[in-house]
């Protein structure tokens, strides 16, 4: 038997009044880079081409962002597609610019950040026109 919560059951109501809704989905995307990033960066502190702070708080605000993400708050999605952008953009040309003086496993970890993120960016695109043609 499923055990429901009145917030619960009122989350689910509500998402499912947003035609394809991928918050839950991006939320946790941006969770995992984060934690990837949380790996990397002692083993390869230049993970990315900047301070270790700014990483870090790269990291945070990924988190912020995960934690802000909701079906009743269409700035949320739209703040979640820019850094998704942002982050494909950043991390997609690090890898390339980087490849050949950086080890292959780097290499790697960077382009997996980038797919991460070109997918957080797909779902919140496709959120944003879900949430834009509601009825």
């Amino acid at each position: 038997m499923r055990d429901s919560t009145p917030i619960a059951e009122a989350l689910q109501t509500q998402t499912k009044k947003i035609p394809h809704y991928y918050g839950d989905e991006v939320r946790g995307l941006l969770i995992a880079i984060a934690v990837i990033s949380t790996i990397a960066i002692p083993i390869w502190k230049n993970f990315l081409p900047v301070s270790i702070a700014i990483q870090v708080g790269i990291i945070v605000i990924l988190v912020i962002l995960a934690g802000l993400t909701s079906p009743d708050k269409r700035w949320t999605m739209t703040l979640d597609a820019g850094a998704a952008a942002v982050g494909v953009t950043a991390f997609e040309a690090t890898a390339v610019i980087y490849y050949q003086d950086s080890s292959m496993i780097l290499f790697l970890v960077r382009e997996v950040v980038a797919l991460l993120f070109l997918s957080a960016l797909y779902f919140s695109i496709k959120t944003l026109r879900g949430m834009a043609t509601k009825i």
